[in-house]
């Protein structure tokens, strides 16, 4: 059974007090910020247990993701378009 690695990173990022994350995304694009929110998946039907990533600057960690208009900060990015995360906290990357 192939490993769901959106369920170790949700594991390892709930543990960690600092959660400033670097992603590199397979187009090569590089977000710097913190996982703020996610969208949980349906198992049941196959899908990775988050589907999609919540990113926002760290200076909005407080802003709940949307700003004084409702408009969303910050990037939604789906699961399967992620090729790494490094860890700030511990300097550590998980390989996706």
């Amino acid at each position: 059974m192939k490993i769901d690695l959106s369920k170790v990173l949700y594991d390892k990022y709930i543990k960690l007090p600092d959660s400033s994350v670097t992603i590199i995304l397979i187009n090569g694009e590089i977000i710097n910020g913190i996982i703020l929110s996610y969208f949980k998946g349906n198992t049941n039907k196959g899908e990775n247990y988050i589907v999609k990533w919540h990113i926002v600057d760290q200076k909005d960690k407080m802003s709940f993701g949307i700003d004084a208009f409702g408009f969303l900060k910050g990037i939604i990015i789906n699961t399967n378009e992620i090729a790494s995360v490094l860890f700030t906290e511990d300097n550590s990357k998980i390989e996706f």
